[in-house]
């Protein structure tokens, strides 16, 4: 199997070293793929580094109209339109590389078991779609059609690159998801949405995960909540928000060597300035997951949130839920099962908290 990843990347680019480090390395030890393309593409002033591309195959210009409404509206919609382009451009890339695969991420989210992308990427779903994606679920069980409100996830996004040539699902200039009524309401991942219903035919999308099973950096069940860490152990995804949350950097460190990849060199140089020297760190290794200790504190505040969150779901499940089941109109839909899937997941804002550093 071939594969292209690209990571979408500001100035970031200590993020893409140790990520394509521990990418380039693993694969060369446990050869899954035939062939490995590394490339990271932005828009910063300042391209990367002769270092910073060390495990690289190139470094790519994200070219944007900045003459957008958006942009002109606000300076943060730059960075979406160079997300937004450099799937496209990413797709090109892994066109000429003649790959199976090209998975398009960003800078600080880092494929941390190749093993399980290999299994990921073999998989009979991602096979026969031509673009496969985290969607994160808003669930309830007043939905009156459908099983969740979905949110669609920028990273690890899966381009089927046959598939996506046989269909020209890429063969635009500008789509209309671009210019779709509530961008400014949902960002970048209400464009997501619009941009593969526009040009991914019906049958070809796939979600392959529901990110149920997501960890935060205090070790909680996060599900679709991006920020500042997102963990998934079955597919070995993480998301760190370290350039702009520094104290994280305590947290990655630690987390990277405990699953060993301090045996290379940029890596290891990276876990040395950010060693633990305080015991902040608990490393589950049952679940296999790093997170931060919490004091007494915060475990009280944890356990109310949990247990409140536990009383929720039984009045829900057992009791609103039949009474109102009667009345719903969902054409076949089944949005209590997916309210049942986020059962353990806690609510967004109490798990996107931040530490006090």
């Amino acid at each position: 199997m071939n594969l292209t990843v690209v990571w979408n990347v500001w100035n970031n680019y200590e993020d893409v070293l140790l990520g394509s480090e521990i990418l380039r390395l693993e694969n060369e030890s446990k050869k899954k793929f035939d062939e490995l393309f590394l490339y990271s593409q932005g828009g910063y002033p300042i391209a990367p580094t002769e270092e910073e591309c060390t495990y690289l195959d190139d470094y790519f210009n994200v070219d944007i109209d900045e003459s957008h409404p958006l942009i002109l509206q606000h300076p943060k919609f730059k960075g979406v339109f160079r997300v937004l382009n450099g799937i496209k451009q990413a797709y090109n890339i892994a066109l000429k590389n003649d790959s199976d695969y090209v998975i398009v991420t960003n800078g600080d989210a880092w494929f941390l078991d190749i093993d399980k992308l290999f299994l990921l990427l073999n998989r009979e779903d991602i096979k026969k779609s031509a673009v496969s994606a985290r969607i994160g679920s808003c669930v309830g069980t007043y939905l009156n059609y459908g099983d969740f409100v979905p949110f669609f996830d920028d990273h690890f996004m899966i381009l089927n690159v046959k598939k996506c040539q046989e269909h020209k699902v890429f063969d635009y200039d500008i789509p209309k998801a671009y210019s779709a009524n509530f961008l400014n309401y949902g960002g970048i991942h209400y464009i997501l949405i619009a941009l593969m219903d526009e040009r991914v035919p019906d049958g070809l999308f796939n979600i392959y995960t529901l990110v149920e099973d997501c960890y935060n950096h205090y070790g909680e069940h996060s599900g679709l909540s991006l920020l500042p860490w997102q963990y998934q152990p079955s597919t070995g995804f993480l998301h760190a928000n370290c350039a702009q949350e520094p104290y994280l950097n305590l947290l990655r460190a630690t987390f990277l060597e405990k699953l060993g990849f301090c045996k290379y060199p940029k890596t290891k140089n990276y876990c040395k300035n950010y060693f633990d020297s305080e015991n902040k760190i608990i490393f589950n290794y049952k679940k296999n997951i790093a997170y931060f200790k919490k004091n007494f504190k915060e475990n009280i505040g944890y356990f109310l949130v949990f247990y409140v969150n536990k009383i929720k779901y039984f009045l829900i499940t057992n009791i609103v839920h039949k009474k109102v089941i009667n009345h719903m109109h969902n054409n076949g839909s089944n949005s209590i099962k997916y309210y049942k899937l986020y059962y353990k997941v806690l609510p967004i804002s109490f798990v996107s908290r931040r530490p006090k550093v």
